[in-house]
């Protein structure tokens, strides 16, 4: 309803996220990017790297509720990764990728064309002329 209580939602998630071993800055993205319904993609992290767990629930969280179909959905237009944040994407892309490929049944052909396109967007926005 008001800044007040973004405030609070926000310090409600630090001891969460810190508890997976983020930092802080991550209350912040996750509540930029989706508000309230920060919870649920918090409920959905896995045990492991907590980096990867947050951007898998993340990506189930998009594929389930709104219209991302390709990684370049994801890491462009959903979660602004690639111009944001684009140093988490090295550690991410790969699980991420997997991740599609299970989920959306693509073959090894499919899965190959979608990493290009996600190199080539990468290059792109590192090496500017």
């Amino acid at each position: 309803k008001n800044y007040d209580e973004v405030k609070t939602y926000l310090s409600s998630l630090l001891d969460p996220i810190r508890k997976m071993g983020l930092n802080d800055l991550y209350a912040n993205y996750l509540v930029g990017n989706y508000g309230r319904q920060t919870d649920l993609i918090l409920k959905d992290v896995a045990v492991g790297d907590p980096e990867v767990e947050l951007a898998k629930a993340e990506l189930r969280f998009t594929l389930n509720h709104e219209m991302v179909i390709k990684p370049l959905d994801f890491f462009v237009r959903r979660t602004g990764m690639l111009y944001f944040y684009k140093n988490r994407i090295a550690n991410i892309k790969e699980p991420i990728l997997a991740e599609f490929q299970q989920r959306m049944e693509w073959s090894l052909e499919q899965l190959q064309t979608e990493k290009e396109n996600l190199e080539r967007a990468i290059e792109e926005v590192s090496n500017f002329e």
